[in-house]
This record gives structure tokens, sequence and C-alpha cells, in this order.
């Protein structure tokens, strides 16, 4: 009788054990879940950066171009020969208070850039 309490007890013993061994292997499973879930957010999240990056670059390049046309044609028709100007000098103003304005967006979209890059900081690891 009390070799089979006695077994009993080690019996009970050895589910106890089993129990958390099962529980860490859960954790364990979960943990590395988790990880691989913030890998994946972490590479979407740069990889959509650099999309909205090459994107913003593109549609810079292309204002700043257009902008420089801009800034040509008002000098040039303010200057061309003719009694009457086409265009008085004072209008090449726009264009070149575009060009600074775009040059102050470039700015701030670098801030943002600078900003995002330290994302992972921003928990205190």
């Amino acid at each position: 009788m009390s070799e089979s309490k006695e077994t009993n007890k080690i019996l009970q013993r050895i589910l106890e054990l089993l129990a958390k061994n099962e529980a860490r292997i859960s954790t364990n499973e979960i943990t590395a879940e988790g990880d691989e879930l913030i890998k994946k957010a972490e590479k979407e999240a740069e990889d959509a950066s650099k999309k909205i990056q090459s994107t913003f670059d593109r549609i810079h390049d292309k204002l700043f171009n257009f902008n420089n046309m801009l800034i040509a044609a008002f000098l040039g028709l303010s200057k061309f020969p003719t009694n009457n100007t086409i265009l008085s000098l004072w209008m090449a103003i726009l264009p070149i208070a575009n060009l600074i304005y775009l040059m102050f967006l470039e700015y701030w979209q670098m801030e943002i850039y600078r900003h995002v890059a330290k994302r992972m900081e921003w928990n205190g690891n």
C-alpha cells in the first residue's frame, strides 16, 4: 500500500514536470512566432520606406526640372529683345520662390527619413 502511494507521488511529480516542460515549450514557440512577426513587420516597414523615398525622389526630380525650365523661360522672356518685354524680370521671382519652397520640402523630407531611421530607438532599446 505504501509502495502504491509512493508510486502515485512519483507519477504525480512526473506529470507536474511534464506540464511545466510543455508550458515552457509553448512559451518558446509563442516567443519565436512573435519574433518572426516583428522581423516581418520591420522588413515591410523598411521596404515601404524605401518605396516612399523612391517615389518622392522621382517626383522631386520632375518638380526641380520643371521649376528650372520655368526659371529659364521667365528669364528668357523677360530679356527677349523687343520694345515691349513680354514678361517683367520680376516675374522670375515666382519660380525662384517655388525653388526655395521645394528645397524646404526636401529638408523636411530628409528630417522625416532621419526620424524614421531611428524608430528602433523610440522605445528606449
